[in-house]
């Protein structure tokens, strides 16, 4: 298989204006363009600093992400319509090296663009209806490809359905949508630099952002940004970022590319994407439910399992717990024990397909199945039942939690797993 590099014919579109190269300013230009560039979006949007500079930090990237193993997506999200996200795409699209769009495509589409050579900067409007939980599995999966350096997208040749032609996808994709954030596939949301818009209130925009008026603005950012990009290139590249310490290893990849642009161009610049990285490596996702879920249900155990025994009861005992009891227990949280969330009673409430806005037991076998433990037939005193043993449980958050624990107080003791594990073994009485 010869992996190929297809020129395909965009029609409709003059040859000279498709994805055009960015023309670099012709005079060296310092620090300061990204300040300016990043400056120039707060005052056309209401947006944080923060993200103002992220989304100018990954317009830079555009022009060296070939030198780079990874190229981050980006998504700009809000919870609803006239939040700005499709400007706000807009405006960036012009700081980019050889943008398309925003366009809405199809899979087939998508991969011949992005199989161009040179290949172009594609902004996506409608990001959750192409690339969602609920859209096209093949750009989602053409999506993922594209964030690293030796991804590739298979499809079956032109005139021979046998021979399978590969296609290198690599290179920036951005995107903008309602609910970005939950909407998409975890494994996509791992791949991606996420910029949130509010909806700005009269008076907090400075200015409007304007497409004739500000379009040559931002293109004039993006040449400054470009000669920065050029002048520093060999920095750039040769460029080992110094990361925070993170939990997961998922974060410096996609933010790679950004802090080693932002390290080459000011200490004060690396400092704050630092602190940016940091920020969201300690902020649990919706993807995080699941350990949150365990860690929540570890909680009830500390918290209640001195006034069970080892009866069967209904279903929740010293033995272990039931889905059901389990996602009961679970709505039960106190406001004061989630500082006021109650996360698992409205967990469904932006569901459309769920009857209940309440976390529901098959979620909650979900849950627990995904970090490995059964439910199975547990031997109590008086008969047996189903459920999920509690030393199962309880490993799960010793394993991934960074709690700090304390030995007989928030785990099951020897004797008792013995209990659970052993079900032929006689159940002796265990003090809690």
């Amino acid at each position: 298989m010869n992996v190929t590099n297809n020129e395909t014919k965009v029609t409709d579109v003059p040859k000279d204006q498709f994805a055009q190269e960015v023309e670099a300013w012709p005079k060296p230009v310092d620090a300061s363009c990204i300040d300016d560039a990043a400056a120039q979006l707060m005052r056309n949007f209401h947006i944080d600093e923060d993200w103002a500079y992220v989304g100018v930090l990954w317009d830079t990237h555009t022009y060296c992400y070939s030198e780079f193993e990874y190229s981050p997506r980006l998504i700009v999200t809000a919870p609803g319509p006239g939040h700005g996200k499709t400007r706000f795409l807009e405006a960036l699209s012009y700081m980019a090296e050889r943008p398309y769009g925003p366009l809405i495509a199809t899979e087939a589409a998508y991969v011949r663009l992005a199989s161009r050579n040179p290949r172009p900067t594609l902004f996506f409007d409608e990001g959750d209806k192409l690339f969602g939980k609920h859209g096209d599995g093949n750009m989602t999966q053409a999506l993922n490809e594209a964030f690293q350096e030796c991804g590739m997208f298979l499809r079956c040749g032109e005139s021979n359905f046998d021979d399978l032609v590969p296609k290198r996808v690599f290179g920036p994709d951005a995107m903008c949508g309602i609910d970005l954030h939950l909407n998409m596939m975890g494994s996509t949301l791992e791949r991606s630099l996420t910029i949130p818009m509010v909806k700005a209130k009269y008076g907090q925009i400075q200015e409007k952002f304007r497409r004739r008026q500000h379009r040559d603005l931002y293109r004039k950012h993006g040449q400054k940004v470009k000669r920065l990009v050029l002048d520093n290139l060999e920095d750039i590249r040769s460029r080992e970022p110094a990361f925070p310490e993170l939990p997961d290893e998922r974060f410096e990849d996609k933010w790679w590319p950004i802090l080693a642009i932002a390290e080459s161009v000011s200490d004060t610049l690396a400092q704050r994407v630092r602190r940016i990285i940091q920020r969201e490596a300690d902020t649990p996702t919706k993807e995080d439910w699941k350990l949150k879920l365990i860690i929540d249900l570890c909680r009830i155990y500390d918290e209640q399992s001195s006034q069970w025994s080892g009866l069967k009861g209904d279903n929740v005992n010293l033995h272990g717990i039931g889905c059901t009891p389990a996602s009961q227990l679970l709505v039960r949280l106190g406001e004061a024990e989630r500082g006021g969330d109650r996360v698992w009673e409205t967990f469904n409430q932006s569901s459309k397909f769920r009857k209940s806005d309440a976390l529901s037991p098959d979620q909650v076998t979900k849950a627990l199945e995904g970090y490995g433990v059964k439910r199975r037939t547990l031997r109590c005193d008086d008969a047996p039942m189903m459920g999920f043993p509690w030393e199962e449980i309880l490993e799960v958050r010793r394993q991934y939690s960074n709690t700090e624990y304390v030995p007989g107080e928030d785990e099951l003791s020897e004797p008792l797993c013995n209990q659970v594990i052993d079900y032929n073994r006689k159940v002796a009485e265990v003090p809690f």
